[in-house]
């Protein structure tokens, strides 16, 4: 969950940051966090403390996919 600047009410934040693969560092990057709200960890991008809060409703919304998936390729019998 994150703090809306302003709202101040705490929520989710659908896609609020990008992430691409940096394979040569074996991170996940983001460039459009806040960078003064959100400290980085060590390398400019990587804000791993952040994995949840950023991307809580993309994870939810991938499990719910596949859980789908999964129950029509596997009915019960």
């Amino acid at each position: 969950m994150m703090i809306d600047s302003v709202t101040k009410i705490w929520g989710w934040m659908p896609q609020y940051a990008d992430a691409q693969i940096d394979i040569s560092k074996g991170v996940l990057l983001c460039t459009t966090a806040d960078t003064v709200k959100y400290a980085t960890f060590g390398i400019n991008g990587i804000y791993h403390g952040y994995d949840y809060a950023f991307y809580y409703s993309n994870i939810r919304e991938n499990a719910r996919n596949r859980i789908i998936k999964y129950l029509k390729a596997n009915p019960k019998k």
